[in-house]
């Protein structure tokens, strides 16, 4: 019984992470500001970046926030998040809101890869100069 109740219970998250879409990372505070990146091996046929904008002192999303990644520009959704299907190369990726400070990584995926990056932006001392 107690096995059955184990598989059910993580047959059931499985089915909840499906329904809801959600990204499957756990974030941990981030006390330096510093964008973390991670490589997803293998990931079917696409080579995607991916990630997530957050403010550093409160760790929650930051909605419609931009990313600029090489020449191309974008926005985050309402939770933050972005999702951009990109070729194999070699890529510099940008991370702003008004009155945040830019953040910026660079970084080379490969074919089939993909990259999730974690953006913890900090306010800007002077916005509106």
């Amino acid at each position: 019984m107690k096995n059955f109740f184990i598989n059910n219970v993580g047959i059931f998250i499985v089915l909840i992470f499906l329904h809801t879409n959600k990204i499957p990372f756990q974030f941990s505070k981030n006390n330096n500001c510093i964008a973390t990146k991670n490589i997803i091996k293998n990931n079917k046929n696409n080579t995607i970046i991916s990630g997530i904008i957050l403010d550093c002192k409160t760790q929650k999303p930051l909605k419609v926030a931009i990313i600029k990644i090489n020449k191309t520009t974008f926005y985050s959704d309402t939770l933050g998040r972005f999702r951009h299907q990109v070729k194999p190369g070699n890529y510099t990726i940008k991370a702003g809101w008004p009155t945040y400070l830019w953040q910026q990584i660079n970084t080379t995926v490969k074919n089939k890869d993909s990259l999730f990056v974690t953006f913890y932006l900090e306010d800007d001392p002077a916005p509106l100069k």
